[in-house]
């Protein structure tokens, strides 16, 4: 009965030390979300989507990519070079959620974005995320290109 007892309350304290780490980490969102919600430009837009997108895109990869979306069609005429980071975020994103093609797509809009600024990390960073998921499709002549 005594080791009963023990089982049940380190099970209960394990719940308890889970759900706190569950709830902190959507209270971090929730800041994160806010401060988008209030930034003054663009870049300060941009850089807490990223910085959300980045720590959260395991987690909850479906909202990353709502907010990124939401982003992008409330700013269509809007392309800066913080742009290509929301772009190859959403590939990382997609790439993790088991959407190779949509992966592959975002890239490409990062890599052609990156073209278009003369951006030469960024065209790089790209062609070689392309590159891996088309080498872990088995996609090896593809990878290559």
């Amino acid at each position: 009965m005594r080791t009963f007892i023990s089982i049940i309350t380190f099970l209960f304290s394990l719940l308890l030390v889970c759900g706190g780490f569950a709830s902190s980490k959507d209270l971090k969102a929730d800041s994160l979300l806010k401060l988008v919600k209030n930034a003054r430009d663009n870049a300060s837009k941009i850089s807490t989507l990223v910085a959300y997108g980045k720590e959260y895109r395991y987690i909850y990869p479906d909202s990353c990519i709502k907010y990124i979306d939401l982003y992008f069609k409330a700013n269509k005429n809007v392309l800066t070079k913080e742009n290509e980071a929301l772009l190859t975020l959403s590939g990382d994103v997609y790439w993790h959620l088991g959407k190779p093609e949509t992966s592959i797509k975002k890239y490409m809009e990062a890599y052609e974005f990156c073209k278009s600024i003369n951006n030469k990390k960024g065209i790089s960073q790209n062609l070689g995320n392309i590159g891996y998921v088309e080498m872990e499709q088995g996609n090896y002549p593809e990878a290559l290109v």
